[in-house]
């Protein structure tokens, strides 16, 4: 849930201005400036972050893994078994798959690293 901190700050901000001017006497025109701001802010900072962070998750079968990432997990990526070269763990960039003629696989933000690291590198011998 660290990754959506931005996003729940914006909606908190987002809530905070709404509460502000809730109850008072505005203009029309201004109170649909407004909303139609708070509206456009709440989509942009809170709701496709929080989509693309739904959608984002990794399958590890006997012979693959599946990545899936973006906004209802359109973008998939797919990594044979036999393609995987090694497996490194990182504090800072978390599970890094290297996999041979493609770019590298970077798991960031999973619990238990550790844990995913090994059931990979199993995968790959």
């Amino acid at each position: 849930m660290m990754r959506l901190w931005w996003s729940f700050l914006a909606l908190a901000a987002v809530g905070a201005v709404y509460g502000f001017f809730f109850g008072k006497q505005l203009e029309p025109d201004f109170s649909a400036i407004l909303h139609a701001g708070l509206g456009v802010a709440v989509v942009t900072f809170w709701l496709i972050p929080s989509l693309r962070y739904l959608g984002t998750f990794v399958d590890v079968f006997e012979d693959q893994i599946v990545t899936r990432n973006g906004i209802f997990g359109m973008k998939t990526r797919t990594i044979l078994a036999s393609e995987i070269e090694g497996v490194s763990v990182s504090a800072l960039k978390g599970v890094t798959v290297k996999v041979r003629d493609q770019e590298s696989l970077s798991l960031k933000g999973y619990a238990k690293p550790k844990e995913i690291a090994a059931t990979i590198g199993a995968l790959a011998k």
